[in-house]
């Protein structure tokens, strides 16, 4: 049986990207289980030790699949990495790889991007 999420809550969960969040993981506060706003913040302000914290990846794919615009999910990857090296580089970093990311499905990418990956000895992901 799925838990039932308001709304609001609903918002925070696509913005961070369902795939990113264990639903089974937060409690809910709401009426008869409920999962809430707040529940949901609450999670990601302090995940359990074994819940898996979204990588900035996962939520830069989760935000250009929801189409969002480049300062929501640089603001989404700040939020939930706010230690990270990321703020040091500035937003520039997260905007160069949303950039990455969208021209893996453009025709130049289809056509020089794995001979880009092999030339720079990157490892492809799975």
């Amino acid at each position: 049986m799925s838990k039932r999420i308001y709304k609001s809550a609903q918002k925070v969960i696509d913005a961070y990207g369902a795939d990113a969040i264990d639903l089974d993981a937060i409690e809910g506060t709401g009426k008869d289980g409920a999962i809430t706003k707040a529940d949901v913040e609450a999670f990601l302000a302090d995940p359990p030790k074994d819940a898996k914290t979204p990588t900035a990846q996962d939520i830069i794919r989760a935000g250009l699949a929801r189409g969002h615009d480049n300062a929501t999910i640089e603001a989404a990857v700040l939020e939930v990495h706010p230690d990270s090296k990321i703020r040091d580089h500035g937003a520039g970093w997260v905007g160069w790889t949303i950039g990455n990311e969208r021209r893996k499905n453009s025709d130049w990418w289809q056509k020089h991007g794995p001979k880009v990956v092999e030339d720079r000895d990157v490892k492809a992901e799975a």
